[in-house]
């Protein structure tokens, strides 16, 4: 093998196979499901054992200091997740009212496209932050009904 030859021949090319059963798809998703699902269980369960908040479980394990680091960096996670959920929920209400109103994409935009929003875009978002805004006030304890409602439909 000289120097100049390449480790993989450009004749054969590197290609993904697609699923090719239902049942091998359902133990994708189960798999898939477990490799999120344990390591939530395991981080909801010193909170859950002890009734302690994050703050204080990461006191114990990351000390005085570092703990603000665990502390900041969830803050912030938090944020860009509420975000990114915040803007899917927008897109999801701009369907919803085109469904409804086709006219509502006539609306001529008056917002400068280097912005990278329409003004449906705007409206949808003000609209679907409208409607959770007040959901996020109610304090978790208080929705417990709804969780349980929720595991048992989905």
């Amino acid at each position: 093998m000289s120097p100049h030859t390449p480790l993989v021949p450009e004749h054969k090319t590197l290609t993904l196979h697609p699923i090719q059963s239902r049942r091998e798809a359902v133990v994708c998703i189960i798999f898939g499901s477990l490799v999120c699902t344990v390591p939530l269980v395991l981080n909801g369960m010193i909170g859950a054992r002890l009734h302690i908040p994050f703050p204080v479980a990461m006191r114990a394990s990351f000390g005085w200091y570092f703990s603000r680091f665990a502390i900041v960096t969830r803050a912030i996670t938090a944020l860009f997740w509420h975000a990114i959920q915040t803007y899917t929920g927008s897109t999801a209400m701009t369907q919803i009212i085109r469904s409804i109103w086709p006219s509502y994409l006539d609306i001529p935009n008056h917002i400068p496209e280097s912005v990278g929003i329409t003004t449906q875009g705007m409206v949808s978002h003000l609209i679907f932050w409208s409607v959770q805004f007040p959901i996020l006030l109610i304090p978790p304890h208080k929705l417990q009904w709804f969780f349980i409602f929720k595991s048992g439909t989905s």
